[in-house]
């Protein structure tokens, strides 16, 4: 069964926007469009077409949009930040 999901996702624009998306598969690989990283391959119900997004971009985006609903800047520098922290964590 799948479901769908809404994410924050920034564009190759650097631009925000809230994804409503069906998931269909998540993998690493190499695109024209993202180069070599996670994918999540999924059915764009916003724009009734399938696509590849970036997963690092979802999780930048929800780390933009978590920082402004609780009232903090969200500017590039401190997002960066975050970014570089969760890329450190050793799983």
């Amino acid at each position: 069964m799948s479901r769908e999901i809404r994410v924050p996702y920034q564009n190759y624009e650097g631009k925000y926007s809230v994804r409503y998306i069906q998931p269909l598969s998540l993998s690493y690989k190499d695109t024209e469009w993202h180069g070599e990283c996670w994918h999540l391959s999924g059915y764009d119900l916003d724009r009734n077409v399938k696509r590849e997004f970036d997963l690092e971009k979802i999780i930048r985006g929800t780390v933009e949009f978590t920082l402004k609903s609780i009232g903090e800047c969200a500017h590039d520098n401190k997002i960066d930040g975050i970014m570089n922290k969760i890329n450190e964590v050793k799983f």
